[in-house]
Protein backbone atom coordinates (compact mmCIF):
# COMPACT_ATOMS: atom_id res chain seq x y z
CA UNK A 1 0.00 0.00 0.00
CA UNK A 2 1.18 3.77 -0.86
CA UNK A 3 0.08 6.51 1.29
CA UNK A 4 0.68 10.24 0.11
CA UNK A 5 0.12 12.81 2.45
CA UNK A 6 0.01 16.84 0.96
CA UNK A 7 0.51 20.06 2.34
CA UNK A 8 -1.36 22.72 0.41
CA UNK A 9 -1.29 26.39 1.83
CA UNK A 10 -4.24 29.31 1.83
CA UNK A 11 -4.46 33.07 2.80
CA UNK A 12 -7.97 31.93 4.07
CA UNK A 13 -8.17 28.51 5.85
CA UNK A 14 -12.29 29.14 5.78
CA UNK A 15 -12.60 29.07 2.17
CA UNK A 16 -10.19 27.21 0.32
CA UNK A 17 -10.55 24.98 -2.69
CA UNK A 18 -7.18 22.81 -3.54
CA UNK A 19 -8.39 22.82 -7.56
CA UNK A 20 -9.92 25.89 -8.40
CA UNK A 21 -10.69 27.12 -11.70
CA UNK A 22 -7.11 29.03 -12.47
CA UNK A 23 -8.34 32.75 -12.09
CA UNK A 24 -5.08 34.80 -11.58
CA UNK A 25 -6.84 37.84 -9.78
CA UNK A 26 -8.57 35.18 -7.45
CA UNK A 27 -5.17 33.09 -6.49
CA UNK A 28 -3.39 36.54 -5.37
CA UNK A 29 -1.47 36.02 -2.61
CA UNK A 30 -1.96 31.90 -2.06
CA UNK A 31 -0.02 28.95 -2.46
CA UNK A 32 -1.37 26.19 -5.16
CA UNK A 33 1.02 24.06 -4.99
CA UNK A 34 1.67 21.16 -2.74
CA UNK A 35 5.22 21.29 -2.99
CA UNK A 36 4.69 25.04 -1.53
CA UNK A 37 3.87 22.81 1.28
CA UNK A 38 5.01 19.87 0.77
CA UNK A 39 4.37 16.40 -0.30
CA UNK A 40 5.69 13.05 1.03
CA UNK A 41 5.04 9.25 -0.20
CA UNK A 42 5.40 6.28 2.08
CA UNK A 43 4.99 2.45 1.51
CA UNK A 44 2.75 0.67 4.19
CA UNK A 45 2.94 -2.55 5.62
CA UNK A 46 1.78 -3.69 9.00
CA UNK A 47 1.48 0.01 10.44
CA UNK A 48 5.01 0.88 9.54
CA UNK A 49 6.08 3.30 7.41
CA UNK A 50 9.24 3.42 5.12
CA UNK A 51 9.50 6.78 3.11
CA UNK A 52 9.88 6.12 -0.77
CA UNK A 53 10.29 10.52 -1.37
CA UNK A 54 9.65 13.61 -0.34
CA UNK A 55 9.72 16.56 -2.12
CA UNK A 56 9.18 19.68 0.10
CA UNK A 57 10.43 23.52 -0.47
CA UNK A 58 9.97 24.24 3.71
CA UNK A 59 9.96 22.66 6.94
CA UNK A 60 6.21 22.76 7.53
CA UNK A 61 6.21 18.70 6.78
CA UNK A 62 9.20 17.94 8.89
CA UNK A 63 7.69 15.66 11.49
CA UNK A 64 5.51 14.28 9.06
CA UNK A 65 9.11 13.15 6.68
CA UNK A 66 10.62 11.81 10.08
CA UNK A 67 7.03 9.59 10.91
CA UNK A 68 8.53 5.39 10.64
CA UNK A 69 4.50 4.18 12.11
CA UNK A 70 0.85 5.62 11.16
CA UNK A 71 0.44 6.65 14.82
CA UNK A 72 3.53 8.58 14.83
CA UNK A 73 1.90 10.06 11.53
CA UNK A 74 -1.42 11.04 13.19
CA UNK A 75 0.66 12.56 15.95
CA UNK A 76 2.39 14.44 14.01
CA UNK A 77 -0.25 16.07 11.99
CA UNK A 78 -2.11 16.80 15.50
CA UNK A 79 0.61 18.60 16.83
CA UNK A 80 2.60 20.47 14.51
CA UNK A 81 1.18 24.31 14.74
CA UNK A 82 2.81 25.17 11.21
CA UNK A 83 0.49 22.29 9.62
CA UNK A 84 -2.99 23.60 11.48
CA UNK A 85 -2.85 26.36 8.99
CA UNK A 86 -2.37 23.83 6.14
CA UNK A 87 -4.96 22.37 3.81
CA UNK A 88 -4.06 18.47 4.00
CA UNK A 89 -4.71 15.70 1.72
CA UNK A 90 -4.07 12.20 2.51
CA UNK A 91 -4.58 9.24 -0.40
CA UNK A 92 -4.55 5.92 0.23
CA UNK A 93 -3.42 3.27 -2.71
CA UNK A 94 -1.17 0.19 -4.64
CA UNK A 95 0.85 0.01 -7.20
CA UNK A 96 0.11 -2.62 -9.50
CA UNK A 97 1.69 -4.49 -11.96
CA UNK A 98 0.11 -6.08 -15.02
CA UNK A 99 0.18 -9.14 -16.63
CA UNK A 100 0.86 -9.96 -20.02
CA UNK A 101 -1.15 -12.01 -22.11
CA UNK A 102 -3.55 -12.52 -18.63
CA UNK A 103 -1.36 -14.50 -17.04
CA UNK A 104 -1.49 -14.00 -13.92
CA UNK A 105 1.22 -14.80 -11.03
CA UNK A 106 1.64 -12.76 -7.57
CA UNK A 107 3.34 -9.98 -8.53
CA UNK A 108 1.61 -9.42 -12.31
CA UNK A 109 -2.60 -8.83 -12.18
CA UNK A 110 -5.15 -9.16 -14.70
CA UNK A 111 -7.76 -6.86 -14.82
CA UNK A 112 -10.35 -9.16 -13.19
CA UNK A 113 -7.34 -9.21 -10.66
CA UNK A 114 -7.79 -5.55 -10.29
CA UNK A 115 -11.16 -5.74 -9.59
CA UNK A 116 -11.84 -8.11 -7.35
CA UNK A 117 -9.18 -6.97 -5.45
CA UNK A 118 -9.00 -3.41 -5.29
CA UNK A 119 -12.40 -2.29 -6.75
CA UNK A 120 -15.00 -4.89 -5.99
CA UNK A 121 -14.48 -4.70 -2.15
CA UNK A 122 -14.70 -0.46 -1.90
CA UNK A 123 -18.35 -0.53 -3.97
CA UNK A 124 -20.50 -0.18 -0.88
CA UNK A 125 -18.68 2.98 -0.21
CA UNK A 126 -19.10 4.24 -3.87
CA UNK A 127 -22.22 6.44 -4.76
Amino acid sequence: MILEVSAWYTSDPTDFEPHPLLDAEALAGECRSPLDGGRVWFAVADGALEKLEERCIQDVMAPVVACCRLGDLAEALQSNPQISWAWIDVYIGTLVSLARDGQASSSHWTDSDIWRKLIHPWLPWIV
